[in-house]
């Protein structure tokens, strides 16, 4: 949405691969500065509510604590943070109440630009973008 909705994109030119080669399960960790994963995850939200078990499996298995939160009812992302994980779903749906929590994006924002890993897919991939346009609606 323009005006009241996106004024920016989330600069996801920065969000790059940093963690090498893709992790096999069982045999490969992941390791951050602090010596482990913690991704949010964002499942039960109105917007957001598709994930692949699997998935979530594989990041508990290499060592993630996953976090819940809600991108259209919290104003900040949990603490300590090492990754993030944004699920498919209908954001357009919800376009209006996802783009007018301001403080919400600014704080992807800004982690997108600490250059830590940011999994995106579907509707999560939609949300990191400039706009949705939705039925000729934006």
């Amino acid at each position: 949405m323009r005006g009241g909705g996106w004024d920016t994109a989330i600069p996801t030119r920065s969000c790059r691969t940093i963690c090498g080669p893709t992790p096999v399960a069982g045999g490969a960790s992941w390791q951050t500065t602090t010596g482990a994963w913690r991704v949010w995850t964002i499942r039960w939200d109105r917007a957001f509510c598709f994930y692949y078990e699997d998935n979530l499996n594989l990041l508990r298995e290499l060592g993630a604590e996953l976090v819940e939160f809600s991108p259209i009812a919290d104003s900040e992302l949990p603490a300590g943070l090492d990754g993030i994980d944004l699920g498919g779903g209908y954001p357009e749906l919800h376009a209006e109440a996802l783009s007018s929590n301001y403080r919400m994006k600014a704080a992807i924002t800004g982690f997108v630009s600490t250059d830590r890993p940011v999994y995106a897919e579907c509707g999560g991939f939609m949300y990191l973008t400039e706009n949705i346009v939705d039925e000729g609606r934006e």
